[in-house]
């Protein structure tokens, strides 16, 4: 058996041993009747906002550019005739 996977086996174990120890803050584990329940909650639901708001404007904004790359068929077109050329013309 490869060493390190006895090592791998012996923590998994013992993490299996002490698995109830490892228990919540007392926050989480709180009662839903302590007094900063409804602030938690209320904070969950704002940073939830937040992540909705700045995911919803990436993406708004990869439209957007998605939408501006398939208005010019060409690349320069909206360019063509405005500016003189940078390289001289001969006749």
């Amino acid at each position: 058996m490869n060493r390190n996977l006895k090592k791998w086996l012996v923590a998994a174990s013992a993490g299996m041993l002490w698995a109830h120890q490892a228990g919540a803050c007392a926050v989480c584990m709180g009662s839903k009747d302590a007094p900063i329940a409804p602030a938690v909650n209320a904070s969950i639901v704002v940073l939830l906002v937040a992540i909705a708001a700045v995911g919803g404007s990436f993406f708004s904004f990869l439209i957007y550019l998605a939408r501006r790359d398939n208005l010019s068929s060409s690349p320069g077109q909206e360019l063509s005739g405005s500016f003189p050329s940078a390289t001289p013309q001969q006749s």
